[in-house]
């Protein structure tokens, strides 16, 4: 049986796999100005910067993996446009005329 190489995952599957397991935190530190940090304060409110921080990292990740998923899907009709074409031409030509109904 073949090995398949190492693949990186696309965000997708990776936050699919992350939604199954537990909420589990991972301690990280990030660098943001100062007037960018009291923004984000203030419109985090009670909920606290984390949680804000996360739920807007996790808006912006899957806002750029339909992006992505969105690319490769009209990159996929475009490569097969031609066939595409043809076969909605042959399904119109068995299709009835207005006027018969």
């Amino acid at each position: 049986m073949k090995s398949r190489p190492n693949r990186p995952q696309p965000p997708r599957a990776v936050m699919a796999r992350r939604r199954t397991q537990s909420a589990r935190k991972v301690k990280t530190s990030i660098s943001l100005s100062a007037d960018l940090l009291g923004a984000v304060d203030a419109l985090a409110g009670r909920s606290g910067r984390s949680a804000w921080i996360e739920r807007c990292v996790r808006a912006s990740v899957r806002r750029a993996t339909k992006r992505q998923r969105d690319r490769h899907e009209l990159e996929l009709l475009n490569a097969n446009a031609d066939a595409l074409n043809r076969e909605c031409a042959d399904v119109l030509a068995y299709q009835a005329p207005w006027e018969a109904e």
